[in-house]
């Protein structure tokens, strides 16, 4: 009699409508035992283009951030693994989502093409796999799951090559990339056109992520010339991600001055650095081409050496170390007020430290031969900081007085116009005026 009303109950169940079947099934212990494998099988792996497959909303339940989501979204797929047959082509079946863009951060998007595609196609309602929600999410546990159900590695979104391998490294997923390269996806990336990045570890290099191209070396995923990917995240990376050059030189990048100076051309002063600092460029770094280096960062717009004062003071040390000509630093005064006073007075005390010269070059009738010290624009340095500028606000004339201050102690003449000359060019306080400069205190 139990059985019959068992099979009663079931025959009731294949009947209802999914909503109706799960409050059915929810009326008692015995009715959800009986109909919880009938709930799946019947509706697990069916969907609708109102409410999608219910197992890609599962997926999209789950939430990197809360564990005991993910712990859910696994229970339930586990059921839908041992309650109905789990057929590939069902996993590969790709749905719309409008919830996709959420999940990506559109500020790795950058200047390339490749990236700015995929976001587009993020957008305007993409029609995603269980895999591809799971990739783009970091759900790590999940993507192991659906590769072991059989759900293909490479499938792409419809209408492009982009797989779940892609979505995982713009994402910076370091976990869901090594677990789907594992597995073996493919890091190819071309598409159309010759354009497209060629491979997984260009498109790292373009977004500069250190950790993620560290791993995809180690475990040789790829095989491309460090030297290569050094070059395409100067030239494409928009921003100067910390580690990354020291990542690709440790893996045997070759370095020059010329990408040296295309980094500081680039404003990506801690590339740069890194590049610098290197042994394997440091160790040979010969005098002349610490100079010309030199004169690559004292040559920047006064704008960019204010951004990164402390980064330039840095490699003006190392460089200056290694025998660069301290004399270079006249160009700071060749770029006629382009370096502002305080950031002056950050940079000059390590030339000063390594002999800079502070004398004018001495005159000369003769105009075939130029004296050394006139090479670099400014003769008298002292004469050029002294005159006053109504413009400054007092944190500029505070670093104007204490750069003559420098001068002076390391030796510069007074020249040209006499003390009270010179004091005369600045504005006089109250006090000054009623008993002049020298009656005042």
């Amino acid at each position: 009699m139990e059985k019959l009303l068992n099979e009663l109950v079931c025959m009731i169940g294949e009947h209802l409508r999914r909503g109706d079947l799960y409050s059915f099934s929810r009326a008692s212990r015995t009715c959800w035992e009986l109909l919880e494998p009938l709930l799946y099988r019947l509706h697990a792996l069916r969907g609708n283009r109102w409410t999608g497959l219910p197992s890609l909303k599962a997926v999209e339940f789950a939430d990197q951030n809360k564990p005991g989501t993910q712990a859910t979204s696994l229970t339930i797929l586990d059921k839908v693994s041992r309650f109905c047959r789990l057929d590939p082509v069902v996993l590969n079946q790709c749905r719309p989502t409008t919830r996709a863009s959420s999940w990506f951060d559109s500020g790795r998007v950058g200047r390339w093409a490749f990236p700015h595609r995929i976001w587009m196609q993020l957008v305007h309602c993409p029609s995603l796999s269980p895999l591809h929600v799971a990739a783009l999410k970091d759900l790590v546990d999940i993507v192991a799951w659906l590769l072991d159900q059989g759900a293909s590695v490479d499938a792409p979104i419809p209408g492009s090559k982009t797989t779940a391998l892609s979505l995982a490294v713009l994402g910076n997923h370091v976990p869901t990339a090594l677990l789907l390269l594992a597995n073996h996806a493919d890091p190819d990336l071309r598409e159309h056109d010759s354009q497209d990045l060629p491979t997984v570890l260009h498109l790292v290099c373009t977004l500069g992520l250190a950790e993620l191209a560290d791993r995809l070396l180690t475990g040789r995923y790829v095989e491309v010339d460090p030297t290569e990917l050094l070059g395409v995240y100067q030239l494409n990376c928009p921003s100067d991600d910390s580690g990354f050059t020291a990542v690709l030189l440790r893996r045997g990048a070759e370095v020059s001055e010329d990408l040296f100076c295309a980094f500081l051309s680039a404003s990506k002063f801690q590339s740069a650095w890194e590049l610098l600092a290197s042994p394997m460029f440091s160790d040979h770094l010969t005098v002349e081409g610490a100079s010309r280096m030199l004169w690559a960062v004292l040559s920047l717009r006064g704008r960019e050496l204010a951004k990164h004062a402390e980064m330039a003071v840095q490699m003006l040390r190392h460089l200056l170390d290694r025998g660069a000509d301290p004399d270079l630093g006249r160009l700071l005064w060749r770029q006629s007020g382009g370096v502002s006073y305080p950031v002056l007075l950050k940079l000059l005390p390590p030339l000063l430290e390594a002999g800079k010269d502070v004398k004018p070059a001495p005159s000369t009738r003769r105009r075939a031969r130029r004296q050394p010290l006139a090479k670099y624009g400014v003769t008298d340095l002292l004469g050029h900081t002294r005159p006053y500028d109504e413009s400054q606000d007092d944190e500029g004339v505070a670093a104007q007085l204490g750069i003559i201050h420098l001068l002076l102690q390391h030796g510069a003449p007074i020249g040209g116009a006499t003390r009270g000359d010179t004091l005369d060019s600045y504005p006089l306080t109250p006090d000054e005026q009623l008993h002049g400069r020298a009656g005042a205190r």
